[in-house]
């Protein structure tokens, strides 16, 4: 399911901001340090990862029950 993906790499993105950030700039910044204000936009990307997970395994549940129901 997708969207258990997109929920786990959003609680990633959340919980590990400073290893998003290494692992995005490793080959561009030697010994440099995350700013808050980058720590702050991938916590945020991680927030709308995890929210965009559960919006699409909420309608997945919902279309599973609407099918279910209309087949009674």
């Amino acid at each position: 399911m997708a969207s258990l993906i997109i929920i786990y790499l959003g609680w990633f993105i959340f919980s590990k901001p400073e290893k998003m950030w290494e692992m995005q700039y490793q080959f561009f910044v030697k010994g440099g340090e995350p700013t808050r204000y980058a720590i702050f936009c991938i916590r945020l990307t991680g927030i709308v990862l995890l929210l965009a997970g559960a919006m699409l395994t909420a309608l997945y549940i919902l279309e599973i029950i609407s099918i279910v129901s209309s087949k009674m």
